[in-house]
């Protein structure tokens, strides 16, 4: 059985012991005899693979080093313009952003790598993929394959929490794909494994990166924001070429959402391929009519996280479908251009009002840990903090938690699934410093907040850690990562990590509020609004009289809101001169007549009123008088 990944000391210590070359670079690879060889195939000019031509591997990820400077591209006599690549020497060009591997070769081609999920070194876990060239099919000895394959990237971070423990729920479960559902073949010739470049961009290069196409360069790709220089628009004019580009889009789309798409399960479908029949995908033959099929079907989906980042091939020729008025992507949109969001341009902002304080967190961010450190000190640890997410569309996972660090000391429990498993995975988060605050804490949300930010508002929800008030959050249940189709199409897509809340349901359909108000996206106008709720509503007549040292109040009342709760009125009087309180009485009735005698007739008069709206508890001053 799998168990949650630790990593102690104790492992560097216990591996520094071992000194069997084979045992020792499955642990630990950082060493020159666990260097990864090859040899590539070159001048093939016989059987259906033939080669091509060779492309320039550019480095453009940004959290690992690359060294391999080429890769020898195949053309497949039977499969017009797509590229085939050897596996072996595709895995070689991508090895130092993967786990230290091996691959052996016989009746197929087995492909294994290593992880340690205890503290001891023997105590590996092997992961397996296997192609049958004979049977043209994938076997995976575990599913979550894709997702230990990268080593960790290379960031300069340090952070307020760790992980202190974790569980497992589940077993293992092996999955075998028959690449003749798709239309896709794997080639061997003289012991050589050859697949579409985009087989192998899907299989070999784990959940962290990518490689895209352009010209005579591989470029290999952590994250595809920022690279709108990058994509390529090339036309295919080709009409044969083109419709055998599109035959391999579709049928690869569908084996990408059957095996590879977080919210298949969720979504409750049987099988893309009669999804992409009944809606007419296999009938088409250009790019264009492919394109456009493609972000009418995403935009049914209402999955924020799965989107078009680039059409590629023929881009130019397409017009785009449009969202429902309806779905979650208006929603955002709504938000996104409102008065209170458009305009900002920051991450964070703290801000202290007459009574509360609140923290706008415009995104999750690996620069959010040292902004708290810097901006929640020396408060007022009696005024509540309200958190603004509703500008927030998500972000880094780690920043999450360094939030939640500020709310409990406690430690946070995360739970998530593999939908293609069922596995449940648990990590235990805590702060390492116990930098949690006393304030009360209250969360604002709206439709715009989704991923990291709906996540938030779960765990939030889940530990009872504040009350939250807004709107519905818009969900966004799995982490994001990207494909490249055949046609040099890139997407975002949910991934096979599915975030879940503490009954074990995927968080898809998003958050809902303790207490709903969409008076407005502004939380500031907001709390304005809320905490001048009883001035504003309640139809009201105070008068006061002063004869022979005897104070007569009287207080009249003749309307109160439905949805508010009156708790009380505080009548306050103080010395003017000396600003000492003379009196501090409470009074429960909604209406009051009060008498009081003083000393002297130089005093203040002040009265509040207490009441609860939407889940907050209000202290409104509804009365000022100065008496000399």
């Amino acid at each position: 059985m799998k168990k949650i990944l630790i990593i102690t000391s104790f492992l560097i210590l216990a591996i520094g012991l071992l000194f069997f070359n084979g045992f020792y670079c499955d642990v630990n690879s950082n060493f020159d005899f666990c260097e990864i060889e090859y040899t590539p195939v070159i001048d093939d000019t016989e059987g259906i693979i033939q080669s091509d031509k060779t492309l320039e591997v550019q480095d453009s990820s940004d959290t690992f080093d690359f060294t391999t400077t080429s890769i020898h591209i195949f053309k497949n006599l039977e499969n017009e313009g797509i590229p085939y690549v050897d596996a072996e020497e595709f895995l070689y060009v991508l090895h130092e952003g993967l786990q230290y591997y091996h691959v052996s070769i016989s009746d197929e081609f087995s492909l294994t790598y290593k992880v340690n999920y205890s503290i001891l070194p023997f105590n590996r876990y092997t992961y397996e993929l296997d192609l049958n060239a004979e049977e043209n099919t994938i076997f995976y000895n575990d599913v979550s394959f894709e997702g230990a394959f990268n080593v960790s990237p290379n960031i300069d971070y340090n952070t307020n929490v760790s992980v202190m423990g974790g569980n497992y729920q589940g077993s293992v479960a092996t999955e075998t794909i028959d690449l003749d559902d798709y239309d896709i073949d794997i080639v061997e010739e003289d012991g050589i494994y050859f697949i579409p470049l985009y087989l192998a961009n899907l299989l070999f290069t784990g959940d962290s990166l990518n490689v895209y196409q352009k010209d005579s360069y591989l470029y290999i790709i952590s994250d595809f924001n920022d690279k709108e220089d990058l994509f390529t628009h090339q036309v295919i004019t080709d009409k044969d070429v083109e419709a055998n580009i599109v035959r391999n889009t579709v049928n690869y789309t569908a084996l990408f959402f059957d095996y590879f798409y977080g919210l298949k399960e969720y979504f409750g479908v049987d099988s893309y391929i009669e999804v992409f029949e009944s809606l007419g995908f296999y009938q088409i033959d250009t790019l264009k009519e492919f394109d456009e099929m493609l972000s009418a079907f995403i935009y049914t989906l209402n999955d924020l996280h799965t989107s078009i980042i680039d059409f590629g091939y023929n881009e130019e020729q397409v017009t785009p479908a449009k969202p429902e008025s309806d779905s979650k992507i208006w929603r955002v949109y709504n938000v996104y251009t409102s008065d209170a969001c458009i305009n900002r341009d920051y991450e964070f902002k703290f801000t202290e009002y007459d009574n509360y304080y609140i923290l706008e967190l415009n995104e999750f961010t690996l620069d959010t840990v040292d902004y708290l450190k810097n901006n929640l000190v020396n408060i007022d640890l009696t005024k509540p903090i309200y958190i603004d997410l509703a500008c927030n569309s998500g972000g880094n996972l780690i920043a999450v938690f360094e939030v939640l660090a500020y709310m409990t000391d406690e430690s946070i429990e995360f739970r998530y699934k593999n939908p293609a498993s069922g596995e449940v995975f648990i990590n235990y988060y805590k702060s390492n410093s116990n930098q949690n605050l006393p304030n009360p804490f209250y969360l604002f949300t709206s439709p715009m907040t989704y991923s990291a930010a709906n996540l938030f508002t779960s765990l939030v929800k889940d530990n009872e850690l504040a009350t939250i008030i807004g709107e519905p959050t818009s969900g966004g249940a799995c982490s994001v990562i990207n494909t490249v189709l055949p046609n040099n199409l890139v997407m975002t897509h949910s991934s096979m990590m599915a975030i879940l809340n503490k009954d074990d349901e995927v968080i898809e359909d998003g958050i809902s509020p303790d207490y709903e108000i969409d008076y407005s996206y502004s939380l500031t106008d907001t709390l304005d609004y809320i905490y001048n709720y009883y001035d504003d509503f309640v139809i009201k007549n105070i008068t006061s009289n002063y004869i022979n040292n005897k104070l007569s109040l009287d207080l009249t009342a003749s309307y109160l809101p439905e949805d508010m709760t009156f708790i009380n009125y505080q009548i306050i009087i103080k010395d003017t001169k000396t600003l000492t309180i003379y009196s501090h009485e409470e009074v429960d009735s909604f209406e009051f007549h009060y008498e009081k005698l003083l000393e002297n007739s130089h005093y203040q008069i002040e009265i509040y009123v207490n009441y609860k709206y939407k889940g907050i508890n209000v202290t409104d001053r509804i009365y000022l008088e100065f008496v000399n």
